[in-house]
């Protein structure tokens, strides 16, 4: 532009970008800048989703009228989160008798909004498919319990095996943070 001014020196360079969030400041020093610059501004981050799941890696036996550790979460942070539960148990035996896939706190403080629990009918040498989700509320990080409870003997089955679960059905869990 070739402007000049007497006592006052145009900025050569300007500053920044500032990080995500900074508030603006004006400066007091001499130099002044041109009208014709943009000090630009970064990318806002990308929220964060946390995730965590996990399936079986081996058959889990449930002993009658026991309740059983099916599979623990990975540690889930404070804040609200989406629990999918599922799992498929199989009575291999002559006896109906009722099962439940249920959650409970670990090692997270916690309360629940929703159901925690899931039950069914065990007919005698065949499966049921159990699965429910709620919320989980979690006010110091920790883990959380998938378990089952069969009135009799029954195996909570990882996918694939023996032809009862399948890859579209794994015993297992799904937690997604919502807030």
């Amino acid at each position: 532009m070739g402007v000049s001014s007497p006592g006052i020196s145009f900025a050569t360079t300007v500053t920044g970008p500032d990080a995500y969030g900074a508030a603006p400041v004006v400066g007091t020093d001499l130099t002044v800048a041109h009208g014709a610059h943009d000090h630009g501004l970064p990318a806002a981050p990308a929220p964060v989703l946390p995730y965590a799941g996990a399936t079986l890696i081996a058959d889990v036996a449930i002993a009658a009228a026991t309740a059983t550790t099916i599979i623990t979460t990975a540690t889930l942070g404070v804040g609200k989160w989406l629990i999918i539960a599922q799992a498929e148990i199989l009575n291999g035996g002559t006896t109906a008798g009722d099962c439940e896939l249920y959650v409970v706190a670990g090692t997270a403080v916690l309360g629940f909004v929703g159901p925690t629990s899931a039950d069914a009918l065990l007919p005698a040498s065949a499966s049921a498919q159990l699965t429910f989700s709620t919320i989980a509320v979690i006010s110091t990080a920790g883990t959380l319990v998938i378990g089952a409870y069969s009135a009799v003997a029954a195996t909570a089955k990882l996918n694939a095996t023996a032809g009862f679960a399948t890859a579209t059905y794994p015993t297992g869990y799904t937690a997604v943070q919502i807030a």
